[in-house]
């Protein structure tokens, strides 16, 4: 593992922390610092919101089709959804995911992880990550692995996610939000966490920092 940041990763971290600020923070903030039961929680109780972020998030077409609300539904009102996110390994998540599948999977049954996944992101940014293929290339780069090493699922991969987490580039990631943020979340895990994870998109290969047209506007700031 890289234990010293060169000038040029040190400058990816603080572009990272700019677009986590501007274009991923602010427009879902009443989702990330939402406080109640999940069930309230914007993302699940609001029907349009959830569309809108399956849409912005890339993992609508992971859905079957005519089954995203009702996904959306079981995800609200479950209480093995809620176990699961109260399971910080991440181990619960991936079997209900599994579970899941033959259900609301595309194409007869695909995985749905990356939504899955995503949703807990956004229901609990401090301790789950997004399943997204450019983060896994980039943590296995870091960690001095070939970026094409499967992980054997999500929990797998929130462990090593977690290694970096704790090391560098987490330790700098932790330092760079610490100096007079404009937001007290910016000094919390759950929105650091999102620093690194779009530091590692970065790192796997992400083209224009894994946002689409008209997105990541702050990278022109650098």
């Amino acid at each position: 593992m890289r234990t010293e940041l060169s000038n040029s990763t040190d400058r990816d971290l603080q572009i990272a922390l700019r677009i986590v600020r501007h274009d991923v923070w602010k427009p879902f903030r009443r989702v990330f610092e939402h406080t109640g039961p999940i069930s309230s929680n914007p993302i699940l109780a609001d029907a349009a919101l959830f569309a809108w972020f399956c849409w912005e998030w890339s993992v609508a077409r992971t859905v079957r089709a005519g089954m995203q609300d009702d996904l959306r539904v079981r995800l609200r009102d479950s209480p093995e959804f809620a176990a699961a996110l109260g399971d910080g390994a991440g181990q619960m998540l991936a079997r209900l995911e599994r579970s899941l599948r033959s259900e609301f999977g595309a194409r007869g049954g695909n995985s749905i992880v990356s939504l899955i996944s995503k949703v807990a992101a956004f229901l609990r940014p401090e301790r789950f990550v997004a399943w997204d293929r450019y983060a896994r290339q980039g943590t296995n780069l870091i960690l001095g692995r070939s970026k094409h090493r499967a992980f054997s699922d999500y929990a797998d991969y929130l462990s090593d996610f977690d290694r970096i987490w704790e090391a560098q580039p987490g330790e700098r990631i932790r330092v760079l939000t610490s100096n007079d943020p404009p937001e007290p979340a910016e000094i919390t895990p759950a929105f650091q966490r999102r620093v690194l994870d779009l530091y590692l998109m970065r790192v796997g290969g992400a083209p224009d920092w894994g946002f689409g047209k008209g997105q990541g506007s702050e990278c022109a700031a650098f």
